[in-house]
């Protein structure tokens, strides 16, 4: 079957998407909202699941709201512009929960505290796509690597749409095979880039949080969303009972700087020699001489027992979308750390790792957290506080 007539969105999953079903189908759908009735045609089908998009909506949500953005829709960008924001909201807190229950198994959550900012103008760090054969700088397509020229995004920081506005001149600078630029504004009028964009970008810039700078390069992971970075890198604070710290994936030492004070001592370990060195600085311009900024893989580091006690450790973890390796998972059980800190991009991989964690490693989840850090899209950042039982 190719078209479905009359499908009833029972609910949003992660990814986006609505989930249908139909003569025993199970569909997700994109751009639509719990409880609205669709027309649907088939686009692909990946094991079980048959992916679709709606070609009418004649039941449509009373949330359903008008996208703010001319290129939604076909920008891949965002897909839940059509969505009125406290609606994007509690959909993500849903999910969220939801994650823990099934992957996780975890069916006991304490309460999902929600933080939010403003929902525009927010990003401070994006990846520009790049076609420099056909002049374009943007965003994918959706479901495509095809470059949409894009002059203005409505959930950038004002001197990151100045780059798109002045995307022709920055094209002619790049070199031929580039396929994407990585920007990150901070204090300075042009952000930093990677690669560099003639005199429109720079090679560092600062990031001002609360009392704390950070110094970063485009090439720098760092938290998108400017208005709840101090929330973010705080929130942990009051529950905080270590004394000594481990921060894996540290980056640019985000988190070794925002929480250094709390502990007697620390090591950062972050497998990209280039952001230790920032790293490095930055532990330094805030103070946190007590903290040491160490190159290597963390599954490596950990095969050793940590230069810290056990019942006096926090481990510190922000790993990428995958989350934790299966070795990672076994030597943190296997180390019992009195607490970890655990913020994450992408609940699946988090509510798996939870799941893990509390099953064979004697801990619980003494709090939790939504960030919404990605207003106007599917995504959700998130964090969980893990104490050992006893």
């Amino acid at each position: 079957m190719n078209s479905y007539r009359n499908l009833k969105i029972e609910k949003l999953v992660y990814g986006g998407y609505g989930l249908a079903r139909s003569q025993g189908d199970i569909l997700f759908i994109k751009g639509v909202l719990s409880g609205e009735t669709v027309h649907a045609k088939r686009v692909s089908k990946k094991g079980s699941i048959i992916f679709a998009e709606p070609v009418a909506i004649p039941g449509p949500s009373a949330q359903r709201i008008s996208p703010v953005c001319k290129y939604y829709g076909t920008c891949g960008g965002c897909d839940w512009q059509h969505i009125d924001y406290p609606t994007q909201v509690s959909e993500k807190r849903a999910i969220l929960a939801e994650s823990f229950k099934r992957i996780g198994k975890i069916h006991l959550l304490p309460e999902i505290e929600v933080i939010t900012g403003p929902q525009w103008a927010y990003r401070i760090r994006v990846q520009l796509k790049a076609d420099i054969r056909n002049r374009k700088l943007g965003f994918y397509r959706q479901t495509s690597h095809a470059v949409v020229d894009v002059e203005q995004c409505p959930l950038l920081a004002s001197p990151l749409n100045t780059l798109l506005e002045k995307r022709k001149d920055i094209l002619s600078l790049l070199p031929g095979q580039v396929n994407q630029v990585k920007t990150i504004c901070g204090r300075h009028e042009q952000p930093a880039s990677f690669p560099l964009a003639g005199n429109y970008t720079r090679e560092y810039t600062d990031i001002l949080v609360g009392t704390y700078t950070f110094r970063v390069s485009g090439k720098s992971f760092f938290q998108a969303n400017r208005y709840l970075h101090y929330q973010l890198g705080t929130w942990a604070r009051p529950q905080i009972t270590g004394h000594s710290c481990i921060d894996l994936f540290g980056g640019t030492g985000f988190f070794s700087c925002m929480l250094g004070d709390m502990f007697t001592g620390g090591i950062m370990i972050e497998h990209d020699k280039d952001q230790v060195i920032l790293a490095k600085k930055n532990l330094s311009a805030n103070d946190v001489k007590h903290f040491t900024a160490k190159t290597a893989s963390v599954e490596e580091y950990l095969k050793s027992p940590p230069p810290f006690p056990p019942d006096r450790l926090c481990i510190v973890l922000d790993p990428p979308r995958t989350g934790l390796s299966r070795e990672l998972r076994h030597s943190i059980t296997r180390i019992k750390p009195l607490q970890m800190v655990y913020i994450s991009c992408n609940p699946a991989t988090l509510a798996r790792d939870a799941g893990e964690i509390t099953g064979k490693g004697n801990y619980t989840i003494s709090r939790i957290a939504l960030f919404d850090c990605f207003p106007q899209t599917h995504h959700i950042e998130c964090g969980i506080i893990l104490a050992r039982k006893g």
